[in-house]
């Protein structure tokens, strides 16, 4: 079976396209999956059903600057352990990416290292990078890093324990939808009976009401009624059925 990689990014598809397809043109026994990132709310993202066996996290300098996780509006303060817990740490890389090229990295991944160090917990490989969308500005060395992270990536295994878990979780989900869902119904119907009510007055709902079960209590007796009439129940459709057989009897009596 084939290992899948999340090449995942909050940004468009093109400022990463160089990536994707450098890294499809090297390995393709790999499948390299784009991942698009929603740009808020990221704590909430359903990483689980991804079904991804490793993880490429693009970051954009020029959409967020460099804060991914421990400072000011940090974006993956929650994500990467989530990703980490769900995938191993092996299986995770960090990828900051459009910065001037060429530069000296040194300084800024040491500062990085320090300040961000839930990023490099939780990762196996932090990785710094000029623009990836045309052509990949990164280091051979870096390059050679991030493919040497790919061919090592193994199947995710998935324990009976934690099928049973997810199958429980979608099932709640499921039944949180539905039941939001009835209490969409009661509240229209419920506001729909209040307008009704301001608008024309209680009596006459009740009136309506009245009505309306009265009429739909006569048409189930009517329908039971026909219902009798169909089965022969002495009535005049039993009587035509059955009467030339009748007459015989009643002749036949009387001689």
């Amino acid at each position: 079976m084939a290992i899948t990689i999340g090449v995942c990014t909050s940004a468009f598809e093109r400022n990463i396209g160089g990536l994707l397809s450098k890294l499809r043109s090297t390995l393709p026994m790999i499948n390299f999956r784009m991942v698009s990132l929603p740009y808020n709310d990221l704590d909430n993202y359903p990483l689980e059903q991804e079904r991804l066996d490793g993880l490429i996290l693009c970051h954009s300098i020029q959409n967020r600057r460099l804060a991914i996780t421990d400072v000011l509006d940090a974006i993956y303060d929650k994500y990467l352990p989530r990703a980490k817990k769900h995938l191993g740490k092996e299986n995770v890389v960090v990828i900051a990416h459009d910065f001037s090229w060429p530069f000296q990295k040194k300084a800024t991944m040491e500062t990085f290292r320090m300040n961000q160090p839930t990023a490099v917990k939780c990762s196996s490989l932090v990785l710094l990078s000029g623009s990836l969308d045309n052509t990949v500005q990164m280091d051979s060395d870096d390059w050679n890093q991030l493919t040497a992270f790919a061919r090592e990536v193994k199947p995710l295994e998935s324990s009976p324990l934690k099928s049973a878990f997810d199958v429980v979780i979608n099932w709640f989900q499921s039944a949180m939808s539905l039941v939001i869902f009835v209490i969409f119904v009661i509240m229209c119907i419920f506001m729909t009976i209040l307008v009704i009510v301001s608008s024309i007055g209680l009596f006459p709902l009740i009136i309506i009401v009245a009505v309306f079960l009265s009429y739909w209590f006569w048409k189930i007796k009517n329908k039971q009624h026909n219902i009798g009439i169909r089965e022969g129940d002495g009535s005049l459709h039993d009587i035509k059925s059955h009467g030339p057989t009748l007459e015989v009897r009643k002749k036949g009596y009387r001689k």
